[in-house]
């Protein structure tokens, strides 16, 4: 399990190319497809818990693209593992922590990226937001994790 743990973070680290539909080529998705794939990971009995964050890091880092624009649904499947890790046990205050330091780093990439690219990692960090925060609405065991999204998005009007 731990070998299977290692390649999918090579591969999350390592994939370059997230576009969701391709024209006269059909579906790449290779966000959705490797959400996919760490839900199905971390469902796993021989899942090593202690490991929830080396794969969520590099997972959350796929949503932070500056050359592609979410425009297929990357958003609610990235969310899917990460409910599902929360289901399995890793601790709310860990995505609250990824919360506030993404938020610092995207203050941090205004002033190195050009507006364009800046723009398109703005769009899909909110896109990402919004959609948790919609799936956090009604659940009252993320109230803490709801308000800490909550806060973020009143922050970046």
């Amino acid at each position: 399990m731990e070998e299977l743990t290692n390649k999918l973070i090579a591969y999350l680290l390592a994939e370059k190319d997230v576009r969701g539909y391709v024209p006269d080529k059909g579906w790449a998705h290779s966000v959705a497809h490797v959400s996919d794939a760490v839900d199905e990971l971390v469902k796993s009995p021989k899942f090593n818990k202690a490991s929830f964050l080396d794969i969520l890091r590099p997972l959350w880092q796929m949503m932070l693209q500056t050359n592609y624009a979410f425009i297929h649904d990357e958003d609610e499947r990235l969310l899917v593992p990460i409910f599902t890790m929360l289901e399995q046990g890793l601790q709310e205050q860990e995505i609250i922590t990824l919360i506030s330091e993404t938020t610092e780093m995207l203050s941090a990439q205004k002033a190195q990226l050009d507006v364009w690219h800046y723009r398109i990692l703005r769009f899909n960090w909110k896109s990402f937001l919004k959609s948790f925060y919609i799936q956090t609405a009604s659940s009252p065991q993320y109230v803490a994790l709801h308000q800490s999204i909550a806060d973020c998005l009143k922050v970046d009007k």
